[in-house]
Parts: C-alpha cells; sequence; structure tokens
C-alpha cells in the first residue's frame, strides 16, 4: 500500500501494511532532525558512553576488589580474637589451674601458647603491614576511578544538553497526526471542546466525587470530538483483618502403663470484614459521534483471539444456542433484541442487551460487521478482543486492556539521557508502541464507516468562557502537581483530586484543588471464641478505620501556548532569563520547585490571592521578546 487514503476503513490491513511502517519511519526521521538540529556529535558521544561504560567495569572490579580484602580483613581480626584467646587458655593450662583442653603436660601447653601469640602476631602483621595498605591503595583507585566517572558523565550530559532540551510535550501527538492526518489532537482539553462535548453529546462536567482525570488528550475525527482519558477512581470495598492467640492447657492421659499430664496447645482465629478504600485506574476513549443517536448497548472483552478455528466454530455454535434462549425469552418478556443474518458477528461482539435494532443494524452494516470480527480475532496485528464497548447515545466508551500497558502522559522527559544511542531506542520504542496502543484503541470506532462519514452539525459556541480550561484539564494539570503539596497530612491513603473555579483572568485560571482521602484510626473487635480447654477465650481483632479528611489548596492554571518546554526550562534555570522567572515565581509561589509546565500549560500554587495585576505581569514575562523558543 503505497499510499493511505484519508478514512480508515480497514483498520487490521491499514496498520500492517501501511500506518506501522509509516509510523516507524516517521518517528525515526523526527528523532534523527532533533539530533541534527541539537548539534550533538554522535561519533563523540558514542565515544564518551564507550568510556563511562568502562570506568564503570572498572569501577566494579575494584569495589570487587576492596571488597575482597575487607573481607579478609574481617578474617584475620577474628582470627586474632581465637588466638588471643587459644593462648590465654593455654597460659591457664600451664601455669594455672583452669585446663579447659585438659592437657596435663606443662611443657605442650607453653608451646601451644606460643604458638598462638605468634599466629597472633603474624595476623596483625598482615592487617596492618599488608592488608590495610592493600585497602587503602584499593580505595583511593576507586575514588579516582569514581571522579574520572563523574567528569565523564558530565562530558556526556553536557553532549546530550541540547537535544535533551529539545524533547517537547506535543511530539507524541505530532507523530500521530504526520501518520495519520485523519487524526487532530489538541494541544489540550480546552472549554470550546468541553463545552461542544458536554452541550451536544451530554459528556459528564467532572463533578464525580468518587473519580479524578489524571490524564487527558482531546482530538477530533472527521469531526467528531474524542478523548483519551486515564482516571483514578475511589469506591469503599472490605478488607479482612484476622486476630489469633495461642492458648494452652494440661490433659490427664490414660495409658496402659498408667496415666501421664500432657500439655495441649491451639491456636485461635478469628476475623472480620471491615470497609477499605480501594482505588484504581481506568485508562479509555470517549467517542463523540451523532450516528444512531438513541442506541445503547454494552460488550465484554471475550477473547476469542486466543481460540483457534474450530475453537471459534464452536464458540459461535454455543453462542447462536443462547442466543436462542434469549429470544424465546425476549419473547415472553416482550424485549427488542433480534438475531442478525450474520451469527460470526452477534457471537463475537455478543452486545446482546441493545436498546435499538434498527440504529444497531445502522450502524454494524455488512462491512461494519467483517471489518469487527477483523479485530476481534485477529492474534498478530493488533491486540485481538481485549476491549469494553459500550454506547449510550452519543457517546461510546472504549476501554481495552491493552492501554493499560502505555503511559499516556507522554511526558518528554523519558527521552532525557546522557547516551544517544539509548535515547534513540527509547524515543522511537516508547512512540512506536504508543502509536499502536492508541491506534487500536480507535479501531474498533475506525470499524464502523458511519462513523468517519457522519460529521457533527454545527455548533454554535459561546463568545466567552469563564475558564480557559476545561474541568477535566484542571484536575489533569492538579494530578500532575506534588501529591504531598495537596494532600492532607493525616491522609494515609490516596486521594481523589476536585477542582472548582475560584475565578478567571485573561488566560488564567484560579481554582481550588480539594484533595480527599482518609486517615486511619487503630481499632480492636474483641471475638470469643471456644478453645479445645472447653473454655470460651477471648481474640482481640486489630483492624483500621478509615475516616474522611480533605484539604483545599489554590492553584493557578495559565495557559502558555507560545513557549514550548525548552523555553520554559531555560528560563526558569538558565543565566540568561532565570533572574526574570525566578523572582516573579519566588514573589508568587508557594514552592519554586513545583512550579509545573505541561503541553502548553504553567500551574503553581501561589502564595497569595492572584490578581489581574499578577497575571498581567506574568503574561509579559511570557510574550517577552527576548524569551525565546529555540
Amino acid at each position: 500500500m503505497a499510499m493511505q487514503e484519508k478514512r480508515i476503513d480497514q483498520p487490521i490491513e491499514s496498520y500492517r501494511d501501511y500506518y506501522k511502517d509509516k509510523h516507524a519511519q516517521n518517528t525515526s526521521e523526527m528523532f534523527e532532525s532533533l539530533v541534527k538540529a541539537s548539534g550533538v556529535n554522535e561519533a563523540a558521544n558514542t565515544q564518551t558512553v564507550k568510556e563511562i561504560k568502562q570506568k564503570e567495569n572498572k569501577i566494579n572490579l575494584a569495589d570487587k576488589h576492596v571488597g575482597k580484602f575487607k573481607g579478609i580483613r574481617i578474617l584475620l581480626i577474628v582470627l586474632i580474637v581465637v588466638s588471643v584467646i587459644l593462648a590465654i587458655i593455654f597460659a591457664q593450662g600451664a601455669f594455672g589451674e583452669l585446663n579447659l583442653f585438659g592437657i596435663d603436660n606443662q611443657v605442650v601447653n607453653i608451646i601451644l601458647m606460643i604458638v598462638s601469640a605468634l599466629l597472633n602476631i603474624v595476623w596483625v602483621y598482615l592487617i596492618f603491614g599488608k592488608i590495610n595498605k592493600i585497602i587503602k591503595t584499593g580505595l583511593e583507585k576507586l575514588s579516582k576511578l569514581k571522579s574520572e566517572h563523574q567528569e565523564l558523565m558530565q562530558v556526556a550530559w553536557t553532549q546530550m544538553e541540547v537535544l535533551n532540551g529539545y524533547y517537547d510535550w506535543g511530539v507524541t501527538a505530532q507523530l500521530i497526526q504526520k501518520t495519520a492526518p485523519i487524526i487532530k489532537l489538541d494541544p489540550y482539553f480546552d472549554m470550546k471542546r468541553f463545552d461542544f462535548m458536554r452541550n451536544k453529546y451530554g459528556l459528564y462536567d467532572g463533578a464525580d466525587q468518587k473519580k479524578s482525570i489524571q490524564v487527558v488528550q482531546s482530538g477530533e475525527i472527521e469531526g467528531n470530538p474524542f478523548l483519551i482519558v486515564r482516571d483514578l477512581a475511589h469506591e469503599m470495598g472490605e478488607k479482612v483483618y484476622t486476630g489469633s492467640i495461642t492458648i494452652s492447657w494440661t490433659e490427664v492421659v490414660h495409658t496402659k502403663n498408667g496415666t501421664r499430664t500432657v500439655t495441649r496447645t491451639q491456636v485461635l482465629t478469628a476475623s472480620v470484614s471491615k470497609p477499605f478504600p480501594d482505588y484504581y485506574n481506568t485508562n479509555y476513549l470517549v467517542y463523540s459521534n451523532e450516528a444512531s443517536p438513541n442506541l445503547i448497548f454494552s460488550r465484554e472483552p471475550g477473547h476469542v483471539e486466543k481460540l483457534n478455528e474450530k475453537q471459534t466454530e464452536r464458540h459461535i455454535k454455543q453462542k447462536v444456542k443462547d442466543f436462542e434462549s434469549l429470544l424465546r425469552e425476549q419473547t415472553v418478556k416482550g424485549g427488542t433484541f433480534n438475531l442478525m443474518n450474520n451469527e460470526a458477528f452477534e457471537a463475537l461482539f455478543n452486545a446482546t442487551d441493545r436498546n435499538d435494532e434498527l440504529e444497531f443494524r445502522m450502524l454494524f452494516d455488512p462491512l461494519a460487521q467483517q471489518e469487527m470480527i477483523k479485530i476481534l480475532k485477529d492474534k498478530t496485528v493488533g491486540f485481538g478482543d481485549d476491549f469494553i464497548f459500550y454506547k449510550e447515545k452519543y457517546l461510546n466508551y472504549i476501554a481495552p486492556e491493552h492501554l493499560k500497558g502505555i503511559d499516556l502522559e507522554t511526558d518528554p522527559s523519558r527521552y532525557v539521557t546522557y547516551d544517544l544511542a539509548q535515547a534513540r531506542k527509547i524515543f522511537n520504542d516508547f512512540n512506536n508502541a504508543y502509536f499502536k496502543s492508541f491506534y487500536f484503541t480507535l479501531a474498533p470506532v475506525l470499524s464502523i464507516p458511519l462513523y468517519q462519514s457522519h460529521k457533527p452539525r454545527a455548533y454554535i459556541y459561546r463568545d466567552t468562557y469563564n475558564q480557559e480550561v476545561s474541568p477535566w484539564e484542571h484536575e489533569a494539570m492538579a494530578n500532575y502537581l506534588d501529591i504531598e503539596k495537596l494532600r492532607h497530612p493525616d491522609s494515609v491513603t490516596n486521594n481523589i483530586l476536585k477542582t472548582k473555579m475560584v475565578n478567571h483572568l485573561d488566560g488564567m485560571d484560579n481554582i481550588e484543588v480539594t484533595a480527599h482521602g482518609y486517615r486511619g484510626e487503630p481499632r480492636v473487635d474483641i471475638a470469643t471464641r471456644l478453645g479445645g480447654d472447653g473454655r470460651m477465650h477471648t481474640i482481640p481483632i486489630h483492624w483500621t478505620e478509615y475516616l474522611p479528611v480533605q484539604k483545599a489548596t489554590q492553584v493557578s492554571v495559565k495557559t502558555a501556548e507560545n513557549i514550548n518546554r525548552h523555553t520554559f526550562m531555560n528560563n526558569m534555570n538558565s543565566s540568561n532569563q532565570n533572574d526574570k522567572w525566578r523572582n516573579y515565581f519566588s514573589q508568587h509561589a508557594h514552592d519554586l520547585d513545583h512550579v509545573i509546565f505541561r503541553r502548553g500549560i504553567l500551574a503553581f500554587m501561589p502564595n497569595k490571592p492572584f490578581t489581574k495585576a499578577d497575571n498581567e505581569a506574568l503574561n509579559e514575562w511570557i510574550n517577552k521578546k527576548d524569551v525565546k523558543n529555540d
């Protein structure tokens, strides 16, 4: 396939024959362009890294050498102690009244005493005359090697300094859009996109107190908006606590020889189940489309990709039998489920809870059925049948298992290293793996032609919004801050971060972040159990009661699309811009080290209420001509 069309009607073949290699090529080319732009000398860095590894090998050998002689010294010290003790014992045998070894011959005792003393002198001589000198020389050599290693590391980091600064937050999104232009990705989830998805499609507003958005990437396909999301959810589960005691008693046992008293022991245990806060992450896609607007259905992964052909056939036959039973039940109960002609699709996709047969058939036309079956049965190209698919009217939720294994953050600091070869491998491996995971998360909706041919009707946006970025993005930015600065000091659990607007300035959202967690209070329950001694015993069961705690923190979120990661780091750390930026944030932020920049957004915890003048000053620094985007 020389050139991929704009639409992706055959997700499996398109990835296998075009997108996989194209993305690998684009990724490699982007990295090499960054290398070229940075001016890093690959040959010099390769040589420096080679010398670093050689030096590390020498350090390991020197460390083992010193360790060996330190071990010998410890052994000799033990031998000295033993020889001193032996000399004293033999001296007592020769001249005193104590004869521990029972040697009656005085001469033998004297000889053994002298031998022990001489050995003691030999051990002392070896330690102070030989071993200590060897250890000292070895430590000096080790110190020199470590110093040389640090110097080489500094050289390598200097060689990679410019390239390490070139990695930006948008690089993964840029690569995806270059490979698949049909997919558009946003710098961040702004209020316009949120307004569109909430008011037109019914996206929830983020008010769920048991869920916090940790990562959100917004975008669109043919005008139809989508989100890739990782959230942290919380629910109260149960934890079993167990206590135990050991009891003992005596019994008189009758034997053929008479009676004897024996002691019996028994471990008595008791358990209680108590509420326990449980937290878990979910990575998923939210895709919006006006096609089949009343349709609701769900399906769970069946992992049919693990079945061979015969097993698949048996699986389909069994599901068809199940469907026939379901149809009989539906006839009695007045349900709407009606089996489609394509039994393989019905059995493998298994979405029998749909509420609208007509819209289901419109959505899953013969081509969509065909492509969906390919996705589900695929064993080699993608991930097969590993996804939840839940549609509720305009919104489609796809939660694939493979998405759990990818870092949705796409933090460019992952590429930062002193080793160019390592950076190249990390850059290529991560972005190729991310694209595959991202692509096959979208694959179930890409397999439906109606979705790609259906563009949303016009939407009238408001002229102004009372905040710059969406509540989802507020939560994501809050979750990127240091949780130790946000959590309640008594909290011993994970925290769900929720945000609300305080005020909106030009390009600045001042928000309140509330961290919801739990403190733990030790408790004891008492249980009673009958022991083997015939008596009731009390068993203490120690458990923890989790009580809610929360802490509110003011956070300022500032859009700064005209600067990049390189600019931010230069202006926060370099001598050229350092004074201006550091002085500004020193005056306005609680902690200078926790001023963060991510995907075109600045965030920090202000040390006083943020005013319009403060925001204007920040705008001035961000838009200064001498703040350069290198």
